[in-house]
């Protein structure tokens, strides 16, 4: 805990911490999955709608994600990390239909080569982006091309292509943050002290 007197008063500051976002995580993550397989039960029957908490869960940790890689509480390798992520792109023969601003899914969903999956690389804190910013969120089940998982369609890309997520690959993803750990942090300017760039290292 640091802090800084002022003529008007004390301003408090503390160093950013993983241990707090982990626990959010790994919680909003065993969530995902248990509304995700709530919704696939056809004999489910409670006061919730899984799709609901499914959303709600998943946006969380889309977040988490990201605000722990913005905040530095990751190792830079972890960072730099590139996953493969499933997609669907637009079909090139179709005009495209706009969403609906009310619903959670495609307007329609042969606007996407959902028989011809492909694999899209990006960073960790690219996907929390794309699930932050998914104006399109769905499940998909029973397609024999591919397994059981969640559709992200985000405000940014969903004209183009649809990214998808088994529940076991976004757990795979998921541990590789929370089985991460910073044991060297520092932080220094790179050039001049009074303009200079600030670098970081998280080993």
């Amino acid at each position: 805990m640091e802090s800084e007197l002022s003529s008007a008063g004390i301003i408090g500051s503390d160093n950013w911490q993983a241990y707090t976002w982990k626990n959010e995580l790994s919680l909003h993550t065993a969530r995902v999955q248990q509304h995700f397989a709530e919704y696939l039960d056809e004999d489910f029957d409670a006061e919730h709608s899984p799709f609901h908490m499914l959303e709600k869960a998943f946006v969380l940790c889309g977040f988490v994600m990201r605000r722990m890689m913005e905040t530095r509480v990751v190792t830079d390798k972890l960072r730099e990390t590139k996953i493969g992520v499933r997609c669907f792109p637009k079909a090139g023969d179709r005009e495209f239909r706009q969403r609906w601003y009310s619903k959670t899914g495609p307007t329609g969903i042969k606007q996407y080569e959902m028989g011809t999956p492909k694999t899209e690389t990006m960073s960790i804190s690219d996907l929390g982006n794309e699930i932050i910013h998914a104006s399109q969120l769905a499940v998909a089940y029973g397609f024999k091309d591919f397994n059981d998982g969640i559709l992200i369609g985000s405000d940014w890309r969903y004209t183009k292509r649809l990214l998808h997520l088994t529940p076991g690959e976004f757990q795979s993803i998921v541990d590789l943050v929370l089985t991460d750990h910073v044991s060297v942090a520092m932080d220094g300017i790179e050039g001049d002290p009074a303009d200079g760039k600030i670098v970081t290292i998280r080993k």
